[in-house]
């Protein structure tokens, strides 16, 4: 790598971590609209981003639209006092490259690993209308949004409802916290032998939720989930059951085995923490283990994991056992997309539950395989532009999208 090129890099690594000056920053800024060859530029920064760490590249969208903002505004937009806004950028300005490379620091900074297939590309990018940026704006990333059926088939809104005691189940109190967490707690430590029902938590599309379960055992659901369970758990056993994914971290009681039941299958652990992936609308469900040992059993038999094992079912209910990629099954509970060899109906899948939209396809799906990690704050603009900017056409009308040929 030449001394010009290095000197990109290690500019764009000051820049990321907010330690360049002034200097340094105007001199990343002038390398990058010198540099004459996109391809080598998409390196460079590919390079730079992969020195950094894994924590290091995961950042918010507003974060990397300013960097984006910053470094790529013309020369004679900052003298003016004028502000960057990612998104709109005029597509008359700096007309000597394709608008798409504007976007490639950005895209870079929120996708990660999806840098490494863009040399491939030489797309331009097409403006969105107006009408396309009005019906963005109106599709928010995933919330707190649930809604708890009690015992007696009542409902409440958990995103509406206010923080405090929101029911009495028996002996046990519903809490919703002051960070909107839903916490079961028995009144009586004696009175934990008697059951008083069972309860559903369930999130939509848009959603997601946290629950501390009547033994302070955690779950996490995330989008279009729900996990039903009893008020109070039984003496000798805790069970609950689940369908969509729902990431638990549960207390060890070595008299009380902890059992998540689903479509298919049954886990049965002591205390640890495992992910539990069953959507209806999948070829297959997903048991991981992240920390202790749990059996995974259905009708046809049943297998133990260590940590970092991940079980899968069929439909046929044939067991699969295999490592697992930790980062990506626990991913979703940490805020980010994680997309590895993952082709655009799975792609957009994750969409639809997550930003609460319509789908659909006009023609055969592209077979282009994506990688890489989004944050899951990005709007649905930056989402489906970062897709745009490699290939993936697209039309949105109210909450559908449309992938076009």
């Amino acid at each position: 790598m030449g001394t010009h090129h290095s000197r990109l890099a290690e500019l764009f690594r000051l820049y990321y971590h907010n330690i360049a000056t002034d200097r340094e920053i105007e001199e990343l800024k002038g390398l990058v609209r010198e540099e004459k060859d996109d391809r080598q530029l998409l390196l460079l920064i590919d390079h730079a981003w992969s020195e950094l760490s894994e924590q290091e590249k995961i950042i918010d969208s507003e974060k990397s639209s300013k960097m984006l903002a910053f470094i790529l505004e013309p020369a004679s937009q900052k003298a003016n006092g004028e502000d960057s806004n990612f998104g709109e950028v005029d597509e008359c300005r700096e007309k000597s490259r394709p608008l798409w490379y504007r976007y490639i620091a950005a895209v870079c900074i929120i996708a990660g690993g999806l840098g490494l297939m863009w040399g491939m590309w030489k797309k331009t990018h097409r403006p969105v209308g107006q009408n396309q940026v009005a019906a963005v704006n109106q599709i928010a990333p995933a919330g707190n949004r649930a809604t708890l059926t009690l015992a007696d088939g009542s409902q409440i809104a958990l995103d509406q409802a206010a923080e405090g005691v929101l029911a009495v189940q028996g002996k046990t109190e519903i809490n919703k916290s002051e960070d909107g967490t839903i916490v079961y707690k028995a009144v009586r430590e004696h009175d934990l032998a008697v059951e008083h029902g069972s309860n559903t938590i369930s999130t939509p599309r848009g959603g997601r939720y946290e629950i501390v379960l009547p033994d302070g055992s955690k779950a996490w659901l995330n989008t279009a989930s729900s996990i039903t369970f009893p008020t109070t758990f039984k003496k000798n056993e805790r069970s609950v059951s689940i369908q969509g994914e729902v990431f638990f971290e549960v207390v060890h009681d070595q008299s009380r085995p902890f059992k998540v039941s689903f479509t298919g299958g049954e886990v049965n652990v002591l205390g640890t923490s495992f992910n539990v992936r069953n959507y209806p609308d999948e070829e297959m469900s997903r048991t991981t283990l992240v920390k202790g040992s749990v059996i995974l059993t259905n009708k046809r038999g049943s297998s133990r994991l260590i940590p970092g094992e991940q079980a899968s079912i069929d439909k046929g209910g044939t067991i699969n056992k295999s490592v697992a990629n930790m980062e990506e099954v626990v991913a979703w509970k940490n805020g980010v997309f994680y997309f590895e060899d993952a082709g655009i109906q799975t792609v957009m899948k994750e969409v639809s539950r997550w930003y609460d939209v319509d789908v659909g396809f006009e023609g055969e799906p592209t077979i282009r395989r994506f990688s890489g990690k989004v944050s899951r704050d990005a709007s649905i603009f930056e989402f489906m532009n970062i897709l745009n900017y490699i290939g993936v056409k697209y039309r949105i009308e109210g909450r559908r999208i449309t992938i076009t040929k």
